[in-house]
């Protein structure tokens, strides 16, 4: 009796580190597996109490049984580990730790990700138990699992109200442990003792959540990224071929309901130009159980729909530009962009549930202004001689906001005409076409658009994907090669990006009266035939009302 008191809080000590990983994986994917582990190597360190050579490896071994029937158990035959388990075992050592640090937070709760967070626990109560029983430290035995909540704050610190029920429970389970493992006759004096330590650790617990830091919180996940092959194939080379073979399925869409389907789905984001070629993001991670809403100025709602690919081979999963989960499938996400990209080529007949966050904007656009904040200006290359004065030309003079945005829109819509034929970014094959023939394929108009807009100081965007089909069969949208798109989204300040059709290519499919492109339109048809430099609203939450008028938000 006199020694189940120290073990079992040395145990809990461990547990509460352990859980101090809830920012990365949430609280109910760690209890179970950290409760199972603190149970049962305590209690096999309290059998072993005659056999104080072996208890280490007794504990370590029932722990990792432990580990196994909680986590690997579909590994194992007839509930006893087989080769695959300890090699899993092994990669929970080695990888895991990397794998959760390349995905968002809060992560998959799967073995292979959130297998290191039990196998630190072990050892911190492994290491704790014998210093208590042998040494009779209760102060050293804590350091093991000291060093695991230094740890789990270096993976994702924890804050507000969770950081203060973490750091107490610690205390209180070391106050636990150093009374219970003091002479009886000192029980007095320790307790007298406890409440100053106490009251000082709360306060500079809750002083340190109410003072902002001097900056974002470090973590070992801020430089770990999915690396990605640069050779795949860019979906803007494959537009040309796309138009060559209309009538191939790519994937179909079976939306939660019909009022809420996009007029547009994207796959990549191509965000970098250097005068010949355009390039996605790079910073991949594995997607989580759940990305948060954005943080815009407009509400947003939740939207679902079913996707199922019609062609094998594919890596670029069709998203939205705030995806929020996927089910049936685990992709990685460029977190600054949206885009979902396979590991590795998928087969005709994978399906995914996507989520996604939907900006719910009434009213117009009309008068709102850019958001640098959000990217969009990362440099056009060497622009040719005659360019700049064109792109001046085009807006007439009106400052950046998303007026001259609609303003550079409806430019090329009167004054190019959009052909069928081989496309071409690079800085001379645009050039031909706004200074010389005039005439270009959607690619190129969306192309000149963007590198156009950044040159105004317009926050711009290049992105790759299909537009919903007009009509659907059995309940479902089939998009064909012939739905390809190329268009270019615009950062709207509180809104977030926002899609336009330099080439008219997207007028026809579903969704087109929905959302931000019914307020897109309703800013189209109010801009006036010679726009002038109109006051810029700032954005849904800062916009002031006229006299008399209400904001559509």
């Amino acid at each position: 009796m006199k020694e189940r008191l120290p073990v079992a809080f040395v145990v809990l000590a461990a547990a509460v580190a352990g859980l101090c990983f809830a920012p990365v994986f949430g609280v109910g994917a760690l209890l179970p597996v950290i409760a199972v582990v603190a149970v049962v190597t305590g209690g096999a360190a309290l059998l072993c109490e005659s056999l104080v050579a072996w208890r280490p490896l007794i504990v370590t071994l029932a722990g990792l049984l432990a580990v196994v029937e909680v986590l690997l158990f579909p590994t194992t035959v007839a509930g006893l580990p087989s080769g695959t388990t300890l090699a899993q075992l092994a990669e929970g050592v080695t990888d895991s730790w990397q794998l959760t640090l390349q995905s968002t937070w809060p992560a998959r709760p799967d073995a292979k990700l959130m297998l290191f967070v039990p196998l630190l626990v072990l050892p911190a109560c492994v290491f704790g138990l014998e210093i208590v029983l042998r040494l009779k430290k209760p102060v050293l035995a804590l350091v093991p699992s000291l060093l695991v909540v230094v740890l789990s704050q270096l993976f994702g610190a924890l804050t507000g109200l969770t950081a203060v029920v973490a750091a107490l429970s610690y205390v209180a389970v070391a106050a636990g442990l150093f009374v219970v493992s003091r002479p009886s006759d000192e029980h007095q004096s320790v307790l007298a003792f406890l409440p100053a330590p106490l009251v000082v650790t709360a306060f500079v617990v809750v002083i340190g959540l109410l003072v902002p830091m001097p900056g974002p919180a470090y973590s070992l996940k801020q430089d770990q990224l999915v690396p990605v092959s640069a050779r795949m194939t860019s979906p803007l080379d494959d537009v040309a071929y796309r138009r060559a073979h209309p009538d191939d399925p790519v994937f179909s869409v079976r939306p939660a309901c019909d009022e809420c389907v996009p007029d547009r789905w994207p796959i990549v984001v191509l965000d970098t130009y250097d005068g010949v070629t355009w390039a996605a993001g790079s910073r991949y991670r594995r997607l989580g159980t759940e990305l948060p809403p954005p943080a815009l100025d407009v509400p947003v709602t939740r939207r679902e729909a079913v996707i199922s690919l019609r062609e094998t081979g594919t890596r670029w999963l069709p998203s939205q530009p705030w995806p929020a989960a996927v089910s049936g499938a685990d992709p990685l996400v460029e977190e600054t962009e949206g885009s979902l990209l396979a590991p590795s080529p998928l087969r005709t007949d994978v399906g995914y549930g996507l989520s996604w966050w939907q900006p719910q904007v009434g009213g117009s656009l009309n008068g709102f202004a850019t958001d640098p904040a959000l990217g969009g200006l990362n440099g056009v290359g060497t622009p040719p001689p005659g360019v700049a004065e064109l792109a001046t030309g085009a807006v007439k003079g009106v400052r950046s906001s998303f007026t001259s945005a609609l303003q550079l829109e409806r430019f090329l819509r009167e004054h190019y005409r959009r052909v069928d034929g081989p496309g071409g970014q690079s800085w001379p094959q645009l050039r031909r076409f706004l200074l010389d023939t005039k005439e270009g394929t959607s690619e190129q108009f969306a192309g000149a658009y963007v590198v156009l807009a950044r040159m105004l100081g317009i926050p711009a965007r290049l992105v790759v994907g299909y537009r919903t089909p007009e009509r659907k069969s059995g309940g479902e949208y089939v998009v064909y090669n012939d739905d390809a798109l190329v268009w270019p989204e615009v950062a709207v300040d509180g809104v977030g990006w926002v899609p336009l059709d330099p080439a008219g290519a997207a007028t026809r499919g579903a969704g087109k009266d929905n959302g931000l492109t019914a307020a897109t339109q309703d800013a189209r048809e109010k801009l006036p035939d010679d726009p002038q430099d109109p006051p810029v609203a700032p954005g849904p939450s800062q916009q002031a009302e006229p006299e008399g008028q209400r904001s559509p938000f």
